[in-house]
């Protein structure tokens, strides 16, 4: 349950327009210097266009899933891998 007080600094940090969410979403990294900027990713925005152009399409959600893995659109989860960052940094 959450605190009174945790509830007073999160209406705070929205009040002051800064982001509150858990999570980032796909497509956002935060900036490196400033924590509380996100960015755009124009990898992870192809894919996102992509997807919103299948929907206009008329394809549902299973056939999206089925087309990005047929044209090998990698998950989230491996495109944040692939680039090092974040708690996948090689340690050389």
């Amino acid at each position: 349950m959450v605190t009174l007080r945790a509830r007073y600094a999160f209406n705070a940090r929205m009040a002051e327009g800064k982001h509150c969410a858990g999570s980032i979403p796909y497509g956002f990294p935060r900036d490196s210097t400033d924590r509380q900027k996100w960015v755009v990713d124009e990898e992870a925005a192809k894919v996102i266009r992509r997807i919103f152009q299948l929907v206009i399409e008329g394809n549902g959600v299973y056939q999206i899933a089925f087309i990005l893995e047929r044209e090998k659109v990698l998950i989230p989860l491996n495109q944040v891998g692939n680039r090092e960052v974040g708690r996948w940094k090689s340690e050389n």
